[in-house]
């Protein structure tokens, strides 16, 4: 999934709002142009009663008086105007309230200048933060392409250095192969693993106890010779415990050809692989399927492959697990107790409405589950959601026997 992408709707509102504060800052413009414009044509006026035959003049000579600066009029009129020969009546009045309205205009117009400069230069800043949203969304789009076609690819895995994948080598090989006397009892550790996808050791043991009646300790020698002989790897699923084998087998490039070269197929995607890419990190996966192994033995079936389920038009759901009984089908959250706050409660919201109000959750530990109930109610309670909460924890589900509930606890959250 690829996250943290510019939010349409937000890009479409911080544009909607710059233009409107463009258009309001434009219409107090011309409102102040307005109110100059009027002051001007009172001073004119003034001007051609007071010193027409100046005004005149400057006519004949070329002059526009519309194209006259304010301070040069005002100038004008100064230099043939005293207070003390100031007309009386209407024009006197006009000449003064021209002067304060001339005072105000300018006020308003330096204002208004100021608004329209800091209109401009956050105009410019947020065109500024819609380019770069535009080259964020890009780079995410060709990343993803990029990634889901990574992900379409088969996958690769490095092997030794001594077992080259090359064809004339694997052919090379093939050859002493197909002589060996350990040949067919290995055959069946890849054509376990080709077939099925099954990744985890434990599994890889019981699938091979169950087709070919192999115990243990015939299991795993089998494994380690997969290993030399270049067909297998073995890797770490969590910190190994003393005295057990690698915890994840996957084939090679090699263990993939030569199960192509048995059964004409290509062989299932690992599922430690798939299930990787869902949930990211190897300690939560690791716990989920342990609690994936708790409910299998209390008798659950139990889905461990991720389900994209639409809750609602472009909102979807990813569950840890899914689990059914009795008719019953159950999304269920795995936790650590990892995440952030917003991570959370985003995924309770998720679960609620693809469980019709009901949350089942499982932890690792006491202490976990009950951070994350706290964490349940609170939200619960601020939103104003009615829900039902199962929960349960590792520790718990490994006493529990067949019969019994999985859940420690089931607790009623009421919203207002």
């Amino acid at each position: 999934m690829i996250r943290n992408q510019p939010d349409p709707v937000l890009e479409a509102m911080s544009r909607s709002q710059l233009k409107d504060a463009i258009q309001a800052h434009r219409q107090f413009l011309a409102k102040t142009q307005k109110v100059i414009q009027e002051a001007r044509d009172a001073l004119l006026r003034l001007g051609m009663e007071a010193c027409g035959e100046r005004i005149d003049q400057l006519q004949k000579d070329g002059t526009d008086l519309e194209s006259l600066e304010l301070v040069t009029l005002i100038r004008l009129i100064q230099e043939n105007l005293t207070w003390r020969s100031l007309p009386t009546g209407s024009a006197g009045e006009e000449f003064v309230n021209a002067h304060q309205r001339l005072a105000e205009a300018q006020r308003e117009a330096e204002t208004s200048r100021r608004q329209v400069d800091e209109a401009n230069q956050r105009a410019r800043e947020q065109e500024m933060q819609v380019r770069t949203l535009e080259a964020t969304l890009k780079k995410l789009q060709d990343d993803r392409v990029r990634l889901e076609a990574q992900l379409a690819a088969p996958p690769t895995r490095a092997v030794p250095t001594s077992h080259s994948d090359s064809v004339p080598s694997i052919a090379e090989w093939f050859e002493q192969w197909v002589v060996g006397r350990n040949r067919e009892r290995l055959e069946r550790i890849v054509l376990i693993l080709g077939e099925t996808g099954l990744s985890r050791y434990s599994e890889l043991e019981a699938r091979a106890a169950e087709y070919y009646k192999i115990g243990e300790s015939t299991c795993y020698a089998m494994v380690v010779d997969c290993e030399r002989e270049g067909l297998v790897d073995r890797s770490e699923e969590m910190p190994p415990t003393r005295g057990r084998p690698a915890k994840i087998v996957t084939l090679t490039n090699r263990g993939r050809w030569l199960y192509r070269k048995l059964t004409g197929k290509e062989p299932v995607e690992p599922e430690h692989e798939r299930l990787i890419r869902a949930h990211k990190s190897e300690a939560h996966l690791a716990l989920i399927l342990r609690v994936a192994d708790c409910f299998t033995a209390l008798g659950y079936e139990v889905v461990r492959n991720p389900l994209k389920i639409e809750i609602a038009g472009n909102r979807y759901f990813e569950p840890d697990l899914v689990i059914r009984k009795d008719g019953e089908t159950m999304y269920l959250e795995v936790e650590r107790g990892d995440k952030d706050r917003p991570a959370l409660e985003h995924k309770w919201e998720n679960a609620r409405m693809a469980g019709a109000g009901r949350i089942y959750l499982a932890a690792d530990k006491p202490g976990t589950l009950n951070r994350l109930q706290s964490n349940i109610i609170q939200w619960a309670t601020l939103e104003g959601k009615r829900i039902t909460l199962f929960k349960t924890h590792l520790e718990a589900l490994k006493t529990k026997v067949p019969g019994e509930s999985p859940w420690s606890g089931v607790k009623e959250i009421g919203g207002r």
